[in-house]
């Protein structure tokens, strides 16, 4: 499946927004804009881009916990976030990256960057969708793995699901692993 080659750029500076438009439309790309969480979710519903450029400072709703939404839904969760921050702390391209970020730019925003940083995560395949995590808690051992089979047949990847024996520190096991293979740094 190939990436679309619609960039959104996400900021309430009109100043910044320009400035990435103009940049970006030079390296013959299509570029839309939102000045805030509700204009951005609004443009992704209307045409769903490859790339947005998501300032970290939005109003309302920031663009890290926007990051998050988009990430956690199967329908957005390909498109490549790039954050942008004009307060670039120490830190902050972690906190970027652990919201979801595919990649991450300080502001002023450096024009030589930004198209090379942008066709880079156009020019990638989009990543397969994680396949659906599933957590049965169930006592009895013998109904635990009937639930596991009728699950598989349901098309749920059978890799995906986890039966726990509906003791508490079962669950937790279950809980931690899921997290510990979702945050792993691929090789």
């Amino acid at each position: 499946m190939e990436r679309s080659r619609l960039v959104l750029i996400v900021d309430d500076n009109a100043i910044n927004l320009k400035l990435a438009r103009i940049t970006l439309q030079s390296e013959g790309l299509e570029v839309a804009t939102a000045g805030n969480a509700e204009e951005a979710l609004a443009a992704i519903r209307a045409r769903k881009p490859g790339v947005i450029l998501m300032d970290i400072q939005l109003p309302g709703v920031d663009g890290l916990t926007l990051t998050r939404q988009l990430k956690s839904d199967p329908q957005t969760a390909d498109i490549a976030v790039i954050a942008l921050t004009a307060y670039a702390m120490k830190g902050d391209d972690r906190k970027a990256y652990d919201a979801g970020c595919d990649g991450y730019l300080p502001k002023p925003i450096d024009t030589r960057a930004l198209p090379k940083l942008v066709l880079e995560h156009l020019n990638k395949a989009p990543a397969p969708a994680a396949p659906p995590l599933l957590l049965i808690i169930e006592d009895d051992p013998s109904y635990g793995k009937l639930l596991r089979l009728g699950m598989t047949q349901e098309g749920v990847a059978r890799d995906g699901i986890r039966v726990a024996d509906g003791y508490l520190d079962s669950v937790w096991y279950s809980i931690l692993e899921d997290e510990w293979r979702a945050r792993r740094v691929p090789a």
